[in-house]
């Protein structure tokens, strides 16, 4: 239902006309996504401040809107800015944009909703700090604050974004403001270093949840190694992976390794991050994708998967150790090891013209994306957001915009036991489903501990091309109920999967106790992971 004039101008009062958009041609944009979506947006609210987030949500609670907050809109592959149910208006939370606070003693960083990563680079290039931000995959103005609440994850020391928080300052639906952890008591020292505080650890509420807003936090932030390597690997069969997996398992345990500085992409994978598809004269796709594998170059033949680790040594004598411990690791269990270090790199920069003759890639383009500018150091990329142009015919435009350029994408996130046979299985799994759809399978691996590894799947499709729309939300809907079906958890779920999960009844009973008690009107993002497809009337 849209809100009334009276309602509508009550918000433009707050947070001003020019930040309350009812722009038909604006709205769609807000409600378009990687894929087919039927939610109808009425109304984007942007604040400027908690304050007026407090005095919005009052309104809300008041006329009964529901209102779906979003940081930047870069959720591609997962729903960007559509919220999980018609008719809810958008709190577009993008002009909260500060760093509130930064140590470098203490290696933290303070930063409301609209912050991006590229901003945190530049800020911390700026200060010339020795200290970085695990950079992910994904657009460079991505949202820090949104990431880290998704239990997003970054490549490299302290990846896993969300056990890295501190602070948390959130807005309840009833307009309330709390803050957490030690943050909470006044005058602690410790309220930006400690990951939790007394009793309860209630931050925990506002991850992956619809409980509440949050406006700031602060993210602990790694320190600049001495000493760099970068490790790039290729296997060719399950049985190398296997034996490989287990090695970097035990080399992680070891201490040699660190969390979320391990990845394993799949060949399909790899070759969206480095090229086009390879249409034919006149614009047709292969008859197959395995016919891509015929097309790969020489280097690569054979490859099923390529694996990157990144290696941070505190002095020469320990990045040597690192070094010989990783070959020896891996030697005789994968097809070909390369090392980068600063010597290595430095001789290939300088060598660069006669290397790239041979071997017929750029060298200097390779250099910058695994060593000098490598997401392991924290360096935001736009590789992945270019990737999603796979099937997009045409030239690449100057800036990457997959919801407006019309291209396919989902994502399928899902945890997995760090062991190659899970690895084999999972990959086995989205190739089967995906090769029956006529698209290709690409899964990526990352160490989020010794323990567990995170796998992406990766479906990308031509949005304008109604068949390959409808086969890739097929190939999304099968993969993922068949790696749920098989024990492969969903890690983060997008707005096109939020009803595809079974939970266990008392789990949702207890969600949505939470939710009547902390909204008691549902006016925040209904439908997202509260699980009220599962509800039932005698729950509701």
């Amino acid at each position: 239902m849209a809100p009334s004039e009276t309602a509508v101008d009550e918000i433009r009062q707050v947070v001003g006309a020019d930040h309350v958009i009812a722009d038909p041609a604006v709205l769609h944009e807000y409600e378009s996504a990687t894929f087919a979506t039927t939610q109808r947006i009425p109304l984007v609210v942007l604040p400027g401040s908690v304050e007026e987030i407090q005095r919005v949500l009052e309104l809300a609670n008041r006329h009964q809107l529901p209102f779906y907050p979003t940081s930047r809109g870069r959720n591609w592959g997962l729903g960007s800015r559509v919220p999980v149910q018609d008719g809810s208006c958008v709190l577009d939370l993008k002009r909260m944009n500060r760093i509130l606070d930064f140590s470098e003693e203490q290696a933290h960083i303070t930063v409301e909703p609209g912050v991006t990563f590229q901003q945190v680079a530049d800020y911390l290039a700026e200060k010339k700090s020795n200290l970085y931000l695990s950079a992910i995959g994904g657009p460079p103005d991505s949202s820090v604050l949104a990431n880290a609440l998704e239990r997003g994850d970054g490549a490299g020391p302290l990846g896993d974004r969300a056990r890295y928080c501190c602070g948390l300052e959130a807005v309840l639906p009833t307009g309330e403001r709390v803050s957490t952890g030690l943050s909470a008591l006044d005058g602690s020292l410790c309220g930006k270093l400690a990951l939790f505080g007394l009793g309860p650890a209630v931050e925990g509420l506002f991850f992956q949840s619809n409980l509440a807003i949050v406006t700031r936090l602060t993210v602990l932030l790694a320190r600049r190694p001495p000493h760099f390597q970068c490790a790039g690997f290729t296997v060719r069969s399950e049985a190398e992976l296997i034996q490989a997996s287990a090695a970097i398992r035990e080399l992680q345990q070891l201490g040699v390794l660190t969390d979320t500085a391990y990845s394993l992409i799949n060949i399909y994978r790899l070759l969206s991050l480095q090229a086009r598809y390879p249409w034919d004269g006149e614009g047709n796709p292969l008859p197959s994708p395995e016919q891509l594998l015929e097309q790969l170059p020489a280097v690569l033949a054979g490859v099923r998967w390529a694996g990157f680790i990144g290696l941070y040594g505190a002095s020469p004598g320990h990045a040597r150790a690192q070094r010989r411990l990783l070959k020896a690791a891996l030697k005789g269990k994968v097809t070909k090891l390369i090392v980068v270090d600063s010597v290595t790199a430095a001789i290939a920069s300088k060598l660069r013209a006669p290397l790239s003759l041979l071997t017929d890639v750029d060298v200097e383009d390779i250099l910058h994306k695994i060593y000098y500018g490598s997401v392991f150091l924290g360096h935001p990329t736009k590789l992945e957001g270019f990737s999603t142009y796979w099937r997009k015919r045409g030239p690449l435009p100057e800036t990457c915009n997959p919801d407006r350029d019309g291209c396919g994408l989902h994502w399928i996130c899902v945890a997995l036991p760090f062991d190659g046979a899970h690895i084999a299985r999972t990959t086995r799994i989205v190739e089967e489903v995906a090769l029956a759809h006529r698209l290709e399978p690409m899964c990526m691996y990352f160490n989020m501990s010794q323990w567990y590894l995170k796998s992406f799947i990766v479906i990308l499709f031509d949005r304008d091309v109604p068949e390959e729309a409808r086969a890739a939300r097929s190939c999304h809907d099968e993969a993922l109920a068949r790696l749920i079906e098989a024990g492969y958890s969903p890690v983060r779920l997008g707005i096109q999967s939020m009803t595809a999960i079974v939970p266990d009844q008392s789990h949702v009973e207890l969600l949505r106790r939470l939710k009547r008690l902390l909204d008691p009107n549902d006016i925040l993002a209904p439908g997202r992971y509260d699980f009220r497809h599962r509800w039932g009337a005698t729950l509701r």
